[in-house]
């Protein structure tokens, strides 16, 4: 009796990429007085999308901005990409 040797080559899919880090997010400064303005500044790795709500949208992974907030508000930077996301606030008061 023969025997029967049966060899399969499984490709097993590639790991999913890490869930996007965000490696600061801060206002400077976080108090200010009416009609005043702050600075957002944010570092993101690995993410396919970065965006900042309070209507300021989409932005680049590394970069900073001004608000002009009139009353205390809360800005939530959030980063995605197919292994997930991530998300951080600051508020200016």
């Amino acid at each position: 009796m023969q025997s029967l040797t049966i060899q399969s080559d499984v490709v097993n899919p590639p790991p999913p990429d890490p869930a996007p880090t965000i490696n600061g997010f801060s206002v400077s400064p976080t108090k200010i007085t009416q009609g005043g303005s702050a600075t957002l500044a944010w570092d993101v790795a690995n993410a396919q999308n970065v965006s900042i709500n309070q209507n300021i949208g989409s932005v680049a992974n590394k970069s900073s901005g001004v608000v002009k907030p009139k009353v205390t508000t809360s800005y939530t930077l959030t980063a995605t990409n197919s292994g997930g996301s991530s998300t951080r606030s600051v508020t200016v008061t």
